[in-house]
């Protein structure tokens, strides 16, 4: 099974790697790796600058020099020349060592971790390699044959490994999700993205076990609606339709006070602490075999598979509480769920005094009772709080720094939807995030000796790359999901319009439009300067024009105007047959260019006036048209 492909490079690609070590500023020449999936080099610190190669996920390169605006100096493959310094790291990611399995036919193996490219070789069910690291995304191994490396979905793969005989069995294969219906997290970790691009933003993550229900699936990416009734997208390599909590043995905790997770995640916040030889049923084991999903009653949790055993069952078997409560002595204890309420007395009908946010104390002076205890808040309040809002573990562990992914941030005081906005972030800003709310929907920040609270999908581990602005200059411009023109178009745009241009990949340009969406098209359609520069006065040639939506025939008619109107025309296509028309209202439209004239047309001027001539008809027929132009009215 999976047990430690997938779940190994969660621990470290996940964890470490999101905050991966990026090289220092001005180093010596040194070997870094690369960690992003593929890394473009160029030939000056420029994304509009000639591209020299690519470099995949896990290779290596000789550092140069960085630190000069995110980008650094490197050697590749014998050549000079610059990257972003975000996609390298100096600790090397290719330190997984385990025997894999090709588990299907025909397994398509890739030269780089990009589905775009053609097929490098096919591999053949039972075939087995060293996977030697997982790309970040979870969905790519990088694999060893001899000298050789290449690059395979972990979907078609399956470790050698057994289970350790100290945990629970290995979880069953998994049936990738390719339908709707109800599907299941099989990866630890599955990140829901607000569209399907990891680029979007963040709208949560699901835990190995968990279920969510599929919408759809496309192109490698699944809809999925969760119990709160929010849809997103997950990468169908983290799902299956196949339900993985089939495991129901009964295990012991082995040891006192171990600590139990809402999520199979170090560093997450502990939800309560077991006694030993507490007895529940697991349901689930994670792929790396590090965790164990826990069923009591109709509650789930996650406990490292180390403090488990399934041997025979001990004399006693004490129950453990769902939620952490603060030892009967005084002492300090801190807020465990989004926000606690602080009444007058030991009742939730009671006046409320105030309401403490996540990660904050209070002092507790006595013990608890009938599920309410007496605190003494920071101000120096008095009253009192259910246990089941407070720990006295410190949540406040998590010690990362991070960064706001979006202009105008709003942060809260409180983690509450209905909090009112303290104040507002501009896009990347760097803080420390010291913990995250169980839910994972808030960010607890601290700066200096304040703290605050911020969405989640707000902030990133890196700081979000300065987008530049380019337009189309091409009549039409398809916008495809990944850098091939066989992937999913996800729309077209036109002469004149703008987009931010945030990389490149394989020769096409990675763009993003108004929204989150980000896509690839063809560079030699775009330009940095801008195109709408023209501003010329034009004057309606016929009777009636018709001002198009789009710069097609088959578009919509978006205005009509009459013969001698002026338009003020901003930009024409190359091929001089469509004008780009700023509009009176707002907003643009498009014109045939042989609808426009450069002076007001006189109905009298027509017809070229020449002095009286005699002409005779020499075909047997001819026409007489009212105007000089193709459709006009014949006279006869």
């Amino acid at each position: 099974m999976m047990r430690r492909l997938i779940g190994l490079a969660l621990a470290l690609c996940v964890l470490a790697g999101a905050f991966a070590v990026v090289p220092s500023a001005r180093a010596a020449s040194s070997a870094v790796y690369v960690v992003a999936n593929t890394l473009t080099i160029y030939k000056s610190a420029s994304d509009s600058a000639k591209a020299l190669g690519v470099a995949s996920y896990g290779e290596s390169m000789s550092l140069v020099s960085s630190g000069d605006g995110g980008w650094a100096k490197v050697k590749h493959s014998g050549k000079t020349g610059y990257c972003k310094l975000d996609g390298l790291s100096n600790a090397n990611p290719n330190t997984m060592n385990v025997s894999a399995v090709v588990n299907t036919d025909s397994a398509p193996v890739y030269k780089r971790p990009d589905e775009s490219l053609s097929v490098w070789a096919k591999l053949r069910k039972g075939a087995a390699y060293t996977a030697v690291a997982m790309t970040r995304d979870n969905a790519w191994v990088r694999i060893k044959n001899g000298k050789k490396f290449g690059y395979i979905q972990a979907r078609h793969l399956t470790t050698a490994d057994s289970a350790p005989t100290a945990s629970p069995a290995p979880r069953p294969s998994a049936t990738p999700a390719t339908q709707a219906g109800t599907v299941y997290a099989v990866a630890t970790v599955v990140h829901i993205y607000a569209k399907a691009s990891t680029s979007s933003s963040s709208r949560g993550d699901i835990y190995y076990g968990q279920s969510v229900q599929c919408l759809s699936v496309d192109g490698g990416w699944a809809q999925v609606r969760n119990s709160a009734g929010k849809t997103g997208y997950c990468q169908t390599g983290g799902l299956s339709s196949a339900d993985p909590n089939t495991l129901n043995r009964t295990v012991y905790v082995n040891a006192a006070n171990a600590p139990i997770y809402k999520k199979p995640v170090s560093g997450a916040a502990v939800w309560a602490k077991l006694k030993k030889n507490a007895s529940f049923t697991a349901v689930a084991v994670t792929p790396d075999g590090e965790w164990t999903r826990l069923k009591n009653g109709s509650k789930y949790g996650y406990m490292r598979s180390e403090y488990l055993s399934s041997g025979a069952a001990p004399s006693a078997t004490p129950t453990a509480g769902a939620t952490p409560t603060p030892a009967p002595t005084s002492g300090t204890a801190y807020v465990s769920s989004n926000a606690a309420t602080v009444h007058q007395s030991a009742s939730s009908a009671s006046k409320v005094l105030d309401t403490i946010p996540y990660g904050e104390h209070l002092t507790y002076t006595a013990a608890p009772s009938g599920g309410w205890i007496s605190v003494k808040t920071s101000s120096g309040a008095k009253g009192w709080c259910q246990t089941d809002s407070l720990t006295t573990e410190d949540p406040n562990t998590y010690a990362r720094t991070v960064y706001v992914n979006t202009d105008n941030a709003p942060v809260y005081r409180l983690p509450l939807s209905d909090a009112a906005v303290w104040t507002k972030l501009k896009k990347n800003a760097s803080f420390t995030a010291v913990a995250i709310t169980p839910d994972g929907g808030w960010v607890r920040l601290k700066n200096g000796s304040k703290y605050a609270y911020i969405r989640a999908e707000h902030v990133s581990a890196e700081k979000t790359p300065d987008a530049k602005t380019v337009f189309v200059i091409s009549t039409s411009l398809p916008v495809y999901a990944s850098a091939s023109e066989s992937s999913k178009l996800l729309g077209t745009m036109y002469l004149g319009q703008s987009l931010s241009m945030i990389g490149t990949s394989d020769g096409w340009s990675k763009v993003r439009g108004d929204g989150d969406a980000v896509g690839y098209c063809d560079p030699g359609g775009l330009s940095a300067k801008d195109p709408n520069t023209l501003n010329r006065a034009f004057y309606a040639r016929d009777k009636s024009v018709k001002l198009y939506a789009k710069p097609s025939t088959d578009a919509k008619v978006s205005a009509t105007v009459a013969q001698n109107a002026s338009l003020m025309v901003v930009c024409i296509s190359s091929d001089e047959r469509w004008a780009r028309v700023a509009l009176n209202g707002g907003g643009f439209a498009y014109v045939q260019t042989d609808s426009l004239s450069d002076n007001k047309i006189d109905d009298g001027a027509l017809i070229e006036e020449i002095s009286p001539t005699t002409v005779y008809v020499v075909p047997t027929t001819i026409s007489v048209y009212a105007q000089p132009k193709a459709g006009a009215k014949s006279l006869g």
